[in-house]
């Protein structure tokens, strides 16, 4: 008979995680470089900058990676911090570029 932790560890079950986890990361990709190439061209155009396709805005997006490096952890108590909740960190990555987009569309 099958237990809740024989089905917590199956095959199956660790496969749709991991399935989960790649769309979410995809999504947050396509949600970041939406982002930047909407941002740029809203902000930065009007300036005679030239407009920044999608394979720029990744290359610009890994070239601040790469600049900015790892991010100094915050005072926020460990019990009331999103990034340590189970896929809070991933879901919080993926919709932050959308919130900022919404916040400049409400500014332009």
């Amino acid at each position: 008979m099958k237990t809740e932790e024989d089905e917590k560890d199956s095959p199956r079950t660790i496969g749709l995680g991991c399935l989960t986890m790649l769309a979410i990361v995809l999504f947050g990709m396509a949600s970041r470089l939406f982002a930047v190439v909407t941002l740029w061209t809203w902000f930065v155009v009007p300036l005679g900058a030239p407009v920044v396709g999608y394979a720029s805005a990744f290359g610009l997006l890994g070239l601040v990676g790469v600049i900015r490096g790892s991010v100094l952890p915050d005072n926020t108590p460990k019990d009331q911090r999103v990034r340590d909740w189970p896929w809070g960190k991933c879901i919080g990555a993926a919709i932050a570029p959308l919130v900022s987009v919404a916040l400049a569309w409400c500014v332009t």
